[in-house]
């Protein structure tokens, strides 16, 4: 059994959507068990659980062999990977896969809150003894790239606060495709960190081009300075962890942080990532 922790998101869902093509046996933690009832299934189930009640953990996690972690960015976050960490050690399962944050976001004295806590429930996870997994993806094209097709259509603009940088966007379908890999591959995948990426970095002069095609008419990269950039996200985002976290990401990707390109996913899974082209392509 696969119990998945996350699985109503962006890329929980997928992984849960994957693992039962395989057709193997998965159960899905709730906290509202009525939220996830969607993706029940032949080989699928939903548990109730509450990562902020541990006690109410231990039936979920009760004849699981393999888990796989990724908790929502709050200030809560590192507490609840802590406690899901523990379940799973009480629980004898095997094998933990724990999505972080990408690379340069991810260490003790990160700019960002949510890597902080990433790096946190890493240490955690790797002293726990368990056989451990860590994928740590670049931006992802559906959150970074998504929100700016329609101002694209709208004002034959693209808005993006990357300076000269480039970033190696990944697909979110690539990251639980790893994941998924790692799930099913506990040997060779075990105490092991996979940097995800796409196959290229590109940059807003690489990015033009293609975003035009998808949108059907031309498009102007501008890259907005970081002051308008910080009244944006203030108006845009309420809550201060996420404001400071979006913020620092923002100042990593444009101090080109998010540049590098790694081959652990075509390494590993034996397919690269999709590029940007093929993903905007779609949306054309």
């Amino acid at each position: 059994m696969i119990l998945v922790i996350g699985g109503t998101g962006r890329i929980g869902s997928r992984v849960v959507q994957q693992l039962a093509d395989l057709r193997l046996p998965v159960r899905v933690l709730a906290r509202r068990p009525e939220a996830a009832r969607a993706l029940a299934g032949p080989t699928v189930e939903v548990a109730a659980g509450d990562l902020d009640q541990p006690g109410s953990l231990p039936a979920a996690f009760a004849g699981v062999s393999s888990v796989f972690l990724l908790t929502t960015q709050s200030p809560r976050q590192e507490a609840q990977e802590r406690a899901a960490i523990a379940a799973a050690r009480a629980a004898g399962v095997s094998h933990v896969v724990k999505v972080s944050a990408g690379d340069a976001a991810t260490a003790p004295n990160s700019p960002t809150p949510v890597g902080r806590a990433h790096a946190a429930a890493e240490a955690a996870l790797k002293a726990s003894g368990l056989s451990w997994t860590i994928l740590r993806p670049s931006a992802f094209m559906q959150v970074a790239l998504e929100p700016l097709l329609e101002g694209a259509r709208d004002s034959g603009r693209l808005l993006l606060p990357l300076g000269a940088a480039k970033v190696a966007f990944i697909d979110v379908d690539d990251i639980a495709r790893a994941a998924v890999w790692a799930l099913t591959h506990p040997a060779p995948a075990s105490d092991r960190t996979l940097v995800l990426t796409g196959p290229e970095a590109l940059g807003l002069q690489e990015l033009a081009p293609l975003v035009s095609r998808a949108v059907g008419r031309p498009v102007k990269a501008v890259s907005p300075p970081m002051l308008l950039v910080r009244m944006i996200i203030g108006r845009r985002i309420a809550d201060p962890f996420l404001r400071r976290h979006q913020l620092a990401l923002l100042g990593l990707m444009r101090a080109g942080r998010l540049a590098a390109v790694s081959p652990d996913l075509a390494l590993t899974t034996g397919q690269a990532g999709r590029s940007v082209a093929d993903w905007l392509a779609d949306r054309s």
